[in-house]
């Protein structure tokens, strides 16, 4: 019985420290990664690109068609938009997760169904960007698409890049990278995606679907200490950084530049600090302004 008793003590010792070196052997094989600058994406532009926030929400109600079409026709070489899961697994297009949040409606997200928020009118979007004016024509009764819709949009204009963002504050994951993944292959667009998040854990399961299709990690001065300080960045092994541009200056450039991350920043509408990132050189200045940004690159002579 004593040397059983033994035996069994090594043998949980031995599993133990096992268990202990798979841990430090996997950190030290993810301390090796290092980002793949997304060269494809930025096609060697000499200027940072220009990003539509959510489709361009200065332009039309954030997120709807009406916003894409907008950042289209102002010639954005990127457009960004979020996308969740409503609750029959439908991936929309929509950036709270709360109705009542920013809109005269009520309802969680992830509770409805695609038929019940199809009934959400987001046209108060508008207002919200410019308060006092009424309300064009053209966007009453403006809806939430899905991401299909969204992809199908954009076959028929090749040369937009795409900024998908993973709403999900899970870390264990609900099947949105899944589905997202799907349909990128699905619609022929991995050559023109990016993938972004806060969460990092939803970019470690997209990279485990989908490692050809660069990521972006989101964060800014507000979020958790373990964002900012982005020490689950070996977990997400982004290969663009997107911070809020306030967090940016000519330090932060040399330390992601040298570090062979690009920098998306986050969100630029006024006038001064766009010219500040172009000047910074960031690789992606992302705006609910393109129609200004546009202009302000075409005066650059960056």
């Amino acid at each position: 019985m004593k040397t059983e008793s033994i035996v069994t003590r090594w043998s949980r010792r031995w599993w133990l420290w096992a268990f202990v070196l798979l841990l430090v052997v996997g950190w030290i094989m993810l301390g090796l990664w290092k980002p793949r600058f997304p060269k494809h994406l930025y096609q060697q532009k000499s200027k940072s690109l220009s990003c539509a926030h959510r489709g361009g929400s200065a332009l039309a109600p954030e997120n709807t068609m009406h916003a894409f079409k907008a950042a289209t026709q102002c010639k954005s070489q990127v457009v960004e938009f979020d996308v969740m899961l409503s609750s029959d697994n439908h991936v929309v297009v929509f950036h709270d997760h709360h109705l009542q949040k920013r809109l005269y409606a009520e309802g969680t997200v992830k509770k409805m169904t695609l038929a019940q928020l199809r009934q959400v009118d987001v046209s108060s979007y508008w207002k919200e960007q410019h308060p006092g004016k009424p309300l064009p024509p053209v966007f009453r009764a403006s809806r939430i698409p899905t991401l299909d819709e969204v992809f199908q949009y954009y076959q028929k204009h090749p040369d937009m890049i795409l900024n998908i963002e993973l709403k999900t504050n899970k870390a264990k994951g609900d099947g949105l990278e899944e589905l997202v993944a799907k349909a990128i292959r699905r619609f022929g667009l991995a050559k023109r995606s990016i993938v972004s998040s806060f969460n990092p854990f939803a970019l470690w399961r997209f990279r485990m679907l989908m490692p050809e299709v660069p990521r972006g990690l989101i964060y800014a001065q507000d979020t958790a200490i373990y964002l900012r300080r982005l020490w689950l960045i070996d977990l997400a092994q982004p290969d663009a950084l997107h911070p809020d541009f306030h967090m940016v200056d000519k330090a932060y450039m040399a330390w992601a530049k040298q570090r062979g991350f690009a920098v998306n920043v986050w969100t630029v509408n006024k006038e001064e600090d766009m010219r500040r990132m172009i000047k910074l050189g960031v690789d992606m200045i992302i705006t609910d302004h393109p129609d200004r940004l546009n202009r302000l690159l075409a005066q650059s002579k960056l």
